[in-house]
């Protein structure tokens, strides 16, 4: 065997074990990369619709927050699984769920920019109607 053949079965057993480390966050880490990237895409359309140039820099911040997010998820299990050990303060869950919320206030932000409405007030107010609607059918 070489020297290459070594280095790759190294750099694979050690992505196998990274793998293996981080199964128990994977659903986390796909969660809020798919919220990142919604955010990115509707950041587009936004600023399309807005006539505002789309810039490198504002790609390289989608990119960096993909790291720094997914960085952050695994820091908060090490912390969890192997320094706290114990579940009664909930780390994890707390700071992916602010990430989560971050990155939900920036879709709707940009919904509202593309669609001219308050998205939020829009729904409520259609939830409302229907519950209404309903209730008055039942008379």
């Amino acid at each position: 065997m070489n020297k290459i053949d070594t280095s790759l079965i190294t750099v694979k057993s050690i992505f196998l074990v990274f793998l293996s480390f981080i199964s128990p966050i994977q659903s986390i880490i796909i969660a809020i990369f798919f919220l990142t990237l919604l955010d990115f895409i509707t950041g587009i359309i936004a600023s399309i619709k807005a006539k505002i140039a789309i810039t490198s820099s504002g790609i390289s911040r989608t990119v960096s927050k993909i790291f720094v997010y997914t960085t952050t998820i695994i820091v908060c299990h090490i912390l969890t699984e192997y320094i706290l050990k114990s579940q009664d303060f909930p780390i994890l869950p707390l700071v992916s769920s602010l990430i989560a919320i971050t990155e939900a206030t920036s879709i709707f932000e940009n919904l509202n920019i593309i669609s001219n409405n308050n998205v939020i007030t829009y729904i409520i107010r259609m939830l409302s109607n229907e519950k209404r609607s309903k209730y008055d059918n039942k008379k």
